[in-house]
């Protein structure tokens, strides 16, 4: 059944509701446990533009003027290329030998290192003295093994650069350091590290002072990801934010990113939030209401189903079982009719049976039982005769759950129609289908 005006405008509109009311983990079932009665209210949000500033490939502009209080003079030789693993000494005794730190990133490209080490130097901790901060990959040594990663900060003590902190890092291959802009509400610059290794996998490091410590805030894995700092609620503190593929494997299905936002929380750069973004696939919009179902938010749930069963604006992706067996053309018909089949007993859990009974009218109009996607129309017909009958709505989707086993084993699970599409994407067993447990 149609809910006027939704199309894949409004449905733009709902992503927008799930980024702020719903924490996905796209694969997982939850069980739903209805309560006796639900009311159903309009969905809405209000979203405060958000000024967007993408760090990456931006240069780190740094300070000009070194305070006497650090390392001077004119003894320092321009160092030779240095042993790999004597990398981080050789570019300590150049500083405290009054060498100048802005030319050591010159210094260790001229080695070949550019994409192993990298070099930062910057007044990190407010105290009117710049630090040094040095961070590299690991680093075949001669004898064949490996420097361990690190990002090491070194802090200016009686004319001495000395390692305040030091933090191991991920194995991968390349390294950069982007900007000291993005900063605490202390005003703390923090550094963000992206580690990317030969797969194009990348490792988030998010390191500052937090008023006492050095610290490690931030460490996150992720695929083919790219990242921006985005003040969402508009509280004059950067979010950190980072979008990957949510799979990258030749078997994953149809992919659609995934959303991971850090903002400050309790002293400290916490997971706020983790979302699916838009997707132009029908069987994201049902994994989408099937996420809002998870929650609790039925009249979402009601919302995104609507927009499945009525949208001709999204792709009817095949599932495997349809590829396999030339049915491909029906792929639509059962996401659409299942779609159908939730709005049912959502409204009748919403106690509207006026609404689900329209809803049942439409989806016998549009799939006939023995048509392609009629199982759907007689499961919300069963659904609604076990319900009027007194049945709890747990033991009504048992019942249906029951009859499409028995009556329709191509209907779902790896050999149907509403099941599997790649790990990437929500699989649905049959007792899914209906998800009152």
């Amino acid at each position: 059944m149609l809910i006027p005006g939704l199309h894949q405008h409004t449905y733009k509109f709902l992503i927008l509701i799930s980024m702020l009311l719903t924490a996905c983990s796209p694969s997982a079932t939850n069980t739903i446990t209805p309560p006796g009665q639900i009311t159903v209210t309009p969905t809405a949000a209000s979203t405060a533009g958000a000024a967007v500033a993408i760090l990456q490939d931006t240069p780190t502009s740094l300070p000009t003027n070194i305070p006497l209080d650090c390392p001077v003079g004119s003894n320092a030789q321009t160092p030779a290329k240095p042993g790999t693993g004597e990398l981080s000494a050789q570019l300590l005794n150049f500083l405290n030998e009054g060498g100048d730190p802005h030319t050591i990133t010159a210094l260790i490209g001229a080695w070949g290192f550019d994409e192993q080490a990298v070099s930062l130097v910057a007044d990190l901790n407010s105290d009117q003295l710049p630090e040094f901060v040095f961070a590299n990959a690991p680093i075949p040594q001669e004898n064949g093994d490996f420097a361990l990663g690190q990002i090491s900060i070194y802090t200016c003590t009686q004319s001495q650069y000395t390692r305040a902190a030091s933090f191991d890092l991920i194995g991968f291959e390349r390294i950069k350091i982007f900007g000291i802009e993005y900063r605490t509400p202390q005003q703390y610059p923090v550094l963000i590290l992206d580690q990317v290794d030969l797969r194009a996998a990348h490792n988030y490091d998010l390191v500052g002072w937090n008023g006492k410590d050095w610290q490690l805030y931030v460490n996150h894995t992720t695929k083919l990801g790219s990242f921006a700092a985005t003040d969402g609620d508009m509280d004059g503190i950067a979010e950190f934010t980072i979008f990957a593929p949510l799979s990258w494997s030749v078997s994953g299905g149809p992919d659609r990113t995934t959303i991971v936002t850090y903002g400050w929380q309790n002293g400290n750069f916490t997971k706020l939030k983790q979302f699916l973004g838009p997707s132009t696939y029908r069987i994201h919009i049902l994994e989408d209401a099937q996420i809002a179902l998870d929650a609790g938010h039925f009249g979402e749930a009601i919302a995104l189903y609507s927009v499945a069963a009525n949208d001709p604006a999204f792709f009817d992706e095949p599932s495997d079982y349809e590829k396999s067996t030339g049915t491909e053309a029906f792929a639509g018909n059962y996401q659409k009719s299942f779609a159908l089949f939730r709005i049912t007993i959502l409204w009748l859990a919403a106690n509207d049976k006026n609404q689900a009974e329209r809803t049942i009218v439409d989806s016998g109009n549009l799939y006939p039982p023995e048509s392609p996607g009629g199982e759907f129309t007689e499961a919300a017909l069963l659904f609604k005769k076990r319900v009027d009958l007194g049945d709890d709505f747990v033991t009504a989707c048992s019942a249906v759950n029951e009859f499409l086993f028995t009556n329709y084993p191509n209907l779902s699970g790896l050999n149907g129609h509403l099941g599997y599409w790649g790990v990437a994407n929500k699989y649905y067993d049959f007792y899914d289908l209906c998800p009152f447990k």
